[in-house]
C-alpha cells in the first residue's frame, strides 16, 4: 500500500501539486479501505487486520516521509531556469570578477573565513 501512496505522491509532484501531511493521510486511508473492499485480493488474515487497524497517524506520516526521503518544501519559481539560460550570466559575472581580482595586489587580499574582525 505504501508504494501506491508513494507513486501517487510522485505523480502529484511531477505536476507540481502541493501535498500536505493530511493529504498523505487521506490517500493512505482511502487506499487501505479500497484494498479491504476489493474482493479479488486474497489478503492474508494478518494483512487484513493491519489494514483494518491502520489509522495513518502523524507518526506513520513522518516515518513514511523518512523511508521515502520526502521533505517539506515550498513550490517556487526562483532558480528554476534551465542551465542554458543561466550559464551566460554566470560566465559574465565570473569573468568580471576575475578581471577585478587581477588588478588587486596579492598583499591586499585577506582570508576572512573564520577571522573575527568586525567592520
Amino acid at each position: 500500500m505504501e508504494e501506491d501512496v508513494y507513486n501517487w505522491f510522485l505523480k502529484l509532484r511531477a505536476r507540481k501539486v502541493q501535498m500536505t501531511d493530511s493529504g498523505l493521510k487521506l490517500k493512505a486511508l482511502k487506499l487501505a479501505k479500497s484494498r479491504l473492499a476489493d474482493p479479488e485480493l486474497n489478503l492474508p488474515l494478518q494483512e487484513k487486520k493491519a489494514l483494518i487497524d491502520f489509522q495513518a497517524s502523524n507518526g506513520w506520516v513522518e516515518k513514511f516521509k523518512n523511508r521515502y526521503k520526502i521533505t517539506r518544501r515550498f513550490i517556487t519559481t526562483k532558480c528554476s531556469q534551465p542551465i542554458e539560460e543561466v550559464k551566460p550570466a554566470l560566465e559574465s559575472y565570473f569573468s568580471e570578477l576575475n578581471s577585478a581580482i587581477e588588478n588587486i595586489p596579492t598583499r591586499s587580499i585577506y582570508n576572512m573565513d573564520e577571522v573575527s574582525i568586525f567592520f
